[in-house]
């Protein structure tokens, strides 16, 4: 077989990615996370797509790990020649093997061969399961040896190999496995197994029978429960639809009274209409004269005057208060101005001549105190020297009495009683000011005058102003000009007034002839009235409308609906038997029972099995135990006979093995390895000429074990695939721990490999190191490189 092409269309990273494959070496490079197991994950799937997705490991269901990271379906084809012919499979993978959409076109016949969802690819064009291929073509990175007797040690799957071909098969497996399925039946304990599974589900089926009829009584008194309830629920739901209709029926003798009302207020205004009828105007005109009389009364009421012809301003009472205010204001502060010559100077000139005394005798208090302190300190010093540091401290004393008193003297003094009564006394003549605020502590009565005189120019500046203003030379004669002015205002207010009476009483001669203005008034008054009688009957009538569902407001179609309203309450039938409780309380109960309803068929919970179909499990699970028996004894014999079988397999396969591999390893190793040994008990030993011993593979290092790993599985992959033309060989990264001489070697073995194997045959290298893939192109001259 020869794969030519593949056509990824989705598949883990790679989306749209074609790469063509040749006969004999290919090398394909990539860096870490390029899509190199990514490609050999794909070859797998397209053949064998089954085996490749049943586990719920993510890394080992290749379905679920290689899944488009773009999210699109994962679908791809493979070309390859089997035989003659060139064959297109193509795949659209499905959550399972049997789900996916297989397609199969032989390019050479140009036709599709028909597929079964069944079958494995690789099964029909290897004529190989999964396994068989993974231990043969397919060969990864090994790592290092060990010799631990577990089943997946490397030296386990050496010795394997050597003796029969297959990494997974030994003697002692296969004894296990019979061990295994023996206890699978009956445990060493004798408690557990599938035989005693049986019994226990023989014995479980028989009791479950016996619980059956005791079951379906317990169903059968529920569902009478379930039926009375249901009784409850349908009474309860027809009282709820007698109060429905009691309701409906009480909404419509509302609505009854409602447009009675409305085709009531139609008539009103009908007469409200015929009312108006009798004066000389229509119904709106009579409004605007109403509207326009309105007016005019207001006018009237208020004194309304028209603007007088003389253009002399006059002064307005308030202003004229205000300036009344301003002249009185100048009489205050003279007296203000009094008052800070006698009371407010005199009690200033006492508190500073306390405060004065008081600082001058406390200024002579410590200037005597220093004079003491230092008078006393140098007669210290000068009568007795030992007595120096004490005349240096009275004299320090001294000085501190000095410096405190004069330091603190304002404070202390404005302690003082009589200085506090004159302060005390001075912010009172202070407070008899007109202008007083809490600012004027602070000033001097010089400052006072100063605002005394500030506020005198300010109120003769704004009285000359208005004086000015309304060409007068004293409020006297302002004042008397005003009045006169005022006057003059009442008689045109008063012609006013007879000139909107007259057009008051013309206006409503339009409806009605009227000669006095009390005449009119009265008209006035009959015609409001009747348009607001008119007005509240077409607002009334307007909002019965709004809140109706009436589409007009014609007095037969209302006439109509009051018969039909009429003839609904009196057909009708409210049941007598109606119960007391509100709908709420019933539907609460409604509710309640509906809940007790839902818990009993919670409860319903019916055989979910037939006494005929128990009966038919009893039989089957009593044929079962008997299978499980004779299985039972057959293993035993089984055990016997497999030793023999596997004596007689193993007979001259592991010669053949050994002597392929020594073969192998000596052309891997440039000639260094000739022999290889594997021992049944795992005593692997290798040696490198005839001449000398056999060593132990612990001596050697990891890079020649993989070799020698490299070369068994070679060897046995020949003798495993001998039946079947030349398949291609996989090799993932398997030069990683070589060194650059055996890493030649090796290539130069694998190349020789390929091309004693015929033209039919392929060898895929992958790897991410660089020196590999260099060296791969020295050493195979027919070599094609695919880079990802």
């Amino acid at each position: 077989m020869i794969i030519k092409k593949l056509d990824i269309e989705n598949f883990g990273k790679f989306s749209g990615r074609s790469i063509d494959f040749k006969p004999g070496f290919n090398l394909i490079f990539g860096n870490n996370e390029d899509g190199k197991s990514t490609l050999m994950a794909f070859i797998k799937l397209m053949f064998f797509g089954g085996s490749s997705g049943k586990s719920s490991d993510i890394s080992k269901n290749l379905r679920k790990k290689y899944t488009p990271w773009n999210g699109a379906p994962m679908s791809g084809a493979v070309e390859f020649s089997s035989g003659d012919e060139d064959i297109r499979l193509h795949k659209e993978f499905k959550k399972s093997s049997a789900s996916d959409k297989t397609t199969i076109f032989n390019m050479t016949l140009g036709e599709n061969i028909p597929v079964s969802t069944a079958d494995e690819m690789g099964k029909v064009f290897f004529d190989m399961e999964l396994g068989e291929i993974e231990r043969s073509v397919f060969i990864e990175t090994f790592g290092g040896f060990t010799s631990e007797g577990s089943s997946d040690s490397l030296a386990m799957r050496i010795a394997n190999l050597s003796v029969s071909g297959d990494e997974s098969f030994s003697q002692s497996a296969i004894l296990s496995r019979i061990s295994a399925a023996k206890e699978e039946l009956v445990s060493k304990s004798g408690k557990k197994g599938l035989l005693i599974d049986a019994e226990t589900k023989l014995n479980q089926l028989k009791f479950e029978r016996e619980k059956l009829a005791a079951k379906i009584q317990e169903q059968y008194s529920l569902m009478c429960d379930i039926d009375i309830i249901k009784k409850d629920i349908s009474h309860l739901e027809s009282q709820l639809e007698n109060h429905n209709i009691s309701q409906k029926v009480a909404t419509a003798k509302k609505e009854l009274k409602t447009l009675s009302v409305l085709l009531e207020k139609i008539g009103q205004k009908s007469q409200a209409l015929m009312n108006l009828g009798k004066y000389a105007l229509p119904f709106d005109s009579i409004k605007e004269i109403l509207k326009d009389c309105r007016e005019l009364k207001g006018r009237i009421a208020q004194g309304f005057a028209v603007p007088s012809e003389n253009t002399d301003a006059v002064i307005s009472d308030n202003e004229f208060s205000r300036l009344l205010d301003i002249q009185n204001s100048l009489s205050q502060l003279d007296n203000d101005a009094n008052h800070l010559h006698s009371g407010i100077k005199r009690t200033r000139e006492i508190l500073d001549n306390l405060v004065s005394g008081y600082i001058k005798k406390s200024k002579l208090a410590s200037l005597i105190c220093l004079i003491l302190s230092l008078i006393l300190g140098i007669g210290c010093i000068a009568v007795l020297p030992s007595l120096f540091y004490v005349g240096i401290l009275i004299f320090a004393v001294g000085l501190g009495l000095f410096w405190g008193l004069r330091h603190n003297i304002s404070s202390k003094v404005i302690k003082k009683i009589p200085v506090r009564l004159a302060k005390q006394d001075y912010e009172s003549n202070l407070r008899l000011l007109s202008f007083y605020h809490d600012g004027l502590l602070q000033s001097t009565p010089a400052e006072l005058e100063d605002i005394i005189d500030l506020k005198r120019q300010e109120a003769l500046q704004i009285i000359d102003q208005k004086l000015n203003y309304y060409g007068c030379n004293t409020i006297a004669e302002l004042e008397q000009k005003t009045v006169s002015a005022q006057n003059t205002k009442l008689s045109a207010m008063s012609n006013s007034i007879n000139a909107f009476k007259v057009q008051f009483v013309s206006l409503l001669s339009q409806a009605r002839p009227c000669e006095t203005f009390e005449h009119a008034t009265s008209l006035f008054a009959e015609l409001e009235g009747i348009v607001s009688d008119f007005e509240t009957v077409e607002h009334d009538i307007e909002t019965i409308y709004k809140t109706s569902d009436l589409r007009n407001l014609d007095a037969e179609d209302i006439e109509s609906k009051i018969s039909d309203l009429s003839s609904f309450i009196e057909e009708t039938q409210i049941d007598s038997d109606i119960t007391s409780a509100s709908p709420e309380q019933i539907k609460a109960e409604l509710t309640q029972k509906r809940l007790d309803l839902g818990e009993l068929q919670s409860r319903i919970n019916l055989p979910e099995i037939s006494e005929t179909d128990l009966d038919e499990q009893i039989k089957e699970a009593t044929q079962q135990l008997t299978e499980y028996k004779e299985r039972y004894a057959s293993l035993n014999l089984v055990s016997d006979a497999m030793d023999a079988a596997i004596a007689e397999m193993n007979k001259g396969l592991g010669t053949r093995l050994n002597q392929k591999t020594g073969e192998y390893l000596k052309l891997m190793s440039g000639g260094k390895y000739c022999d290889v040994l594997v021992s049944r008990d795992l005593n692997i030993e290798t040696r490198q000429s005839p001449s000398e011993g056999y060593h132990q593979w612990k001596h050697l290092s990891s890079g020649a074990i993989d070799r020698l790993y490299l070369a068994l599985r070679l060897a046995a992959t020949d003798i495993i695939a001998e039946k079947h033309n030349p398949l291609p060989l996989f090799l993932d990264d398997i030069l990683a721990q070589y060194d650059d001489e055996n890493c030649r070697n090796t290539l130069e073995f694998l190349n020789q490999y390929q091309q004693s194997s015929g033209s039919a045959s392929q060898i895929f290298l992958f790897t991410c190191h660089k020196h590999i893939a260099d060296m791969a192109k020295e050493t195979v001259k027919d070599l094609t490189e695919i880079i990802l």
